[in-house]
């Protein structure tokens, strides 16, 4: 090995982060992601009481059947959501129009905390006791960054992945 090599940088494949070539998702995008997750929510439910006839199926009590079903519903609802953010960080709505949730300094894919207890249980509970949480969060979108609370609290914004920067 000669002096000149010593010195030579090694070779490395350099690769750039694909996320940092998107731009933020618009808050058209962002508000119809969220009207989506909504109604795949609700219409399940909306759905299963209109076919659904508790009698049939021995439950004495119609609020005890609609407690339980909604229940079984949300659940599922729950654990598909929490999948597909722990798996790509989207939503159904998220992944239907192509925007993701990442880390706002790496573009990186969140941590469970992150995505589950910074973003959506702790204004669940801030919005149990204030009510207009929700609103307040949400008029946040319109912000220079396209960021809400839940971003800010989190540390991370929405991406639109079909355009790039």
């Amino acid at each position: 090995m000669s002096n000149s090599e010593i010195y030579h940088a090694p070779d490395a494949e350099l690769r750039e982060n694909v996320l940092d070539t998107y731009k933020l998702a618009s808050i058209s995008k962002r508000f119809w992601a969220t009207i989506i997750d909504r109604v795949t929510l609700i219409a399940p439910i909306l759905l299963g009481f209109w076919f659904f006839d508790p009698q049939e199926y021995y439950w004495k009590d119609y609020d005890t059947a609609l407690l339980v079903y909604s229940g079984v519903v949300g659940l599922l609802f729950l654990v598909l959501n929490i999948w597909l953010l722990i798996k790509n960080g989207q939503t159904i709505g998220k992944k239907l129009l192509k925007i993701a949730i990442v880390s706002y300094n790496d573009n990186e894919k969140l941590d469970l905390f992150s995505l589950l207890f910074l973003r959506h249980v702790l204004f669940w509970i801030g919005d149990a006791f204030l009510g207009v949480l929700w609103l307040i969060d949400g008029l946040f979108i319109f912000s220079r960054e396209k960021r809400c609370l839940h971003d800010l609290a989190a540390s991370t914004k929405v991406i639109d992945l079909q355009n790039n920067l």
